[in-house]
């Protein structure tokens, strides 16, 4: 799967590890498209249904560190949703509600 990873996109990830804080946000490391990974990220909010390894979520790209190569952490971002592993080609990616 190929994807956009400049600033401002959201793209699909899978969740390898999971953490949840004192304020219930949940810390991931995500296993992205094209072989990259995310070591650290965190929840948009309280909103995002617990996650579990295997999941499925919408990581948005908030920056990107031209200076890194390809096979670095080149990006940073949060986990926005928990999605459903179903695909719209008018739509993209269903949201889960649960």
């Amino acid at each position: 799967m190929t994807c956009d990873f400049s600033a401002r996109s959201v793209i699909a990830g899978l969740v390898e590890q999971v953490h949840v804080d004192k304020d219930e946000l949940q810390t991931c490391r995500l296993c992205l498209p094209e072989g990259r990974a995310v070591l650290f990220c965190t929840t948009i909010s309280k909103q995002v249904p617990p996650l579990r390894v295997g999941d499925l979520v919408a990581y948005f790209i908030g920056a990107v560190f031209p200076e890194a190569s390809a096979s670095s952490f080149g990006h940073m971002g949060f986990i926005v949703a928990k999605l459903e592993p179903t695909i719209s080609i008018s739509r993209g990616w269903k949201v889960a509600n649960e």
